[in-house]
Order: C-alpha cells, then sequence, then structure tokens
C-alpha cells in the first residue's frame, strides 16, 4: 500500500481535533472554574464566561476547514511525489486527462526552452509540470486550492486527476457538510461574521457531528487515492 504523508498527518490532526472538541464539550457541560492564586497565594475560583465557550465553537470552524484543505492538498502531493519518481512515466503514458493538465500548465516561454529532438521530450514536459506545480505549492501558492475546499471541489480534482471520489453516504453524506465549514471558515476569516455570535448558533453536539462526518470523508478519500496509487490508475491503457 501507498505510504503517504498526508494519512499520517491527517491522522494526527485527527487526535488534535478530538481533544480540542472533548475540552470545549467540558467546558460547556461542567462548567468547571478556573482557579488561580491571587498576591497573598489565596486560590481564586473564577467563572468560565459563556461567550469564551462561544468563540472556542466558532474556533471549530477554523480548525476544521484548515484539516480538510491540508488533508487533501497533501494528498495530491504524495500523487505529485509518486508520478515525479517514476522514471516511466511521461505524458505519453499517463490518462489523457493528466497528458492535458500538464500541457496546460506549461507556459509558451517554458515550451520554447524544451528540446524536441531529444527523446525524452514526453518526460521533460512531464517532469516540467510536476517542477512548477511544487514551486507553486512551496511559495504557498497552491494552483489548486486556496481557501475554496468544499465536496464539490474535491470532485472536480478527483476528475481531473482519476481518483475515485465515492464514499459511504451513510456515514458522510458525500461530503455535503464541508461546504458549510468552507462558508463558516470564510465568514470568521473575513471578519463578515464574529467569532461569538458563529458560536452563539451552534450547538456543541452539531460541530462534533460535522468533526465526525468529516473525519469520515477524508478517511475516505485517502483510502480512494491511496487504491489510485497502488492500482496505478493514473497509467494510460493500451489501445487494443
Amino acid at each position: 500500500m501507498a505510504q503517504m504523508t498526508s494519512r499520517l498527518l491527517f491522522e494526527e490532526r485527527m487526535e488534535d481535533i478530538d481533544d480540542y472538541l472533548s475540552f470545549v464539550e467540558l467546558l460547556i457541560s461542567k462548567r468547571p472554574n478556573l482557579v488561580h492564586q491571587d498576591e497573598n497565594n489565596i486560590n481564586i475560583a473564577q467563572e468560565i464566561d459563556l461567550d469564551i465557550t462561544h468563540i472556542l465553537k466558532a474556533n471549530a470552524y477554523i480548525i476544521l476547514y484548515n484539516l480538510i484543505e491540508a488533508t487533501i492538498s497533501n494528498a495530491i502531493e504524495d500523487i505529485h511525489t509518486v508520478f515525479y519518481n517514476d522514471v516511466n512515466l511521461c505524458v505519453d503514458t499517463v490518462t489523457l486527462n493528466l497528458t492535458k493538465i500538464a500541457f496546460k500548465n506549461i507556459d509558451t516561454k517554458t515550451m520554447s526552452e524544451i528540446d524536441f529532438s531529444n527523446d525524452n521530450v514526453s518526460k521533460t514536459i512531464f517532469k516540467t509540470w510536476l517542477t512548477a506545480h511544487k514551486k507553486l505549492v512551496d511559495a504557498n501558492k497552491n494552483p489548486l486550492f486556496s481557501g475554496n475546499v468544499d465536496a464539490r471541489k474535491i470532485r472536480e480534482v478527483a476528475d481531473k486527476y482519476g481518483f475515485s471520489y465515492d464514499t459511504d453516504e451513510e456515514k458522510t453524506r458525500n461530503g455535503a457538510t464541508l461546504v458549510s465549514i468552507k462558508t463558516a471558515r470564510n465568514s470568521l476569516a473575513h471578519g463578515s461574521e464574529s467569532f461569538r455570535s458563529k458560536g452563539q448558533n451552534a450547538s456543541i453536539d452539531e460541530i462534533i457531528k460535522m468533526k465526525d462526518e468529516v473525519f469520515h470523508y477524508l478517511n475516505s478519500i485517502l483510502k480512494n487515492i491511496e487504491e489510485y496509487l497502488d492500482n496505478k490508475v493514473y497509467v494510460r491503457l493500451a489501445a487494443s
């Protein structure tokens, strides 16, 4: 099975989010006090303001969106790493969709610098695309994702690369909750909605349910990509 960095990071971040939401749930359900000492070393109990829990709940949208974009972005980079390391791949051996992507993302200047008399020109074009993509990602200018990841965007990318976006609808609702998380994240990040008001309008139970759907959905997409790489679905089938 393909060893994907995205899988390791996903599992690590799932634990972080579970711990975070467990803490927020504890604050809401148990209403514990914060205890600190004054200048005379006397313990002082301070009640946690309810507004703080609203802000913490709203922050969950930011954390969940970051998980979604990071997981999918890293998974695409895992695909590109496999592509780059496979010496047999070129624009003539990958699927037509990938060939189109490779040509589409090479500008006129780059094309003019390629030596077309070279027998390996098809490999050069393929590697040039992968290298250009990596430079953009390293410069935080991801050509695929930038604050716009939801299930529809993931389906678009899956169609281009050729991996499946099928998931267990009963557990994932086919990623329907991702658009709500994206919208909430963007409104919070751009300041059009306050953290306090956003958190006030969502229960911790609703947020945990959203989290569970996101976990199941992303896990399924990662499994699909692992199968895509293991079975080399990206290789063009020979014409019969």
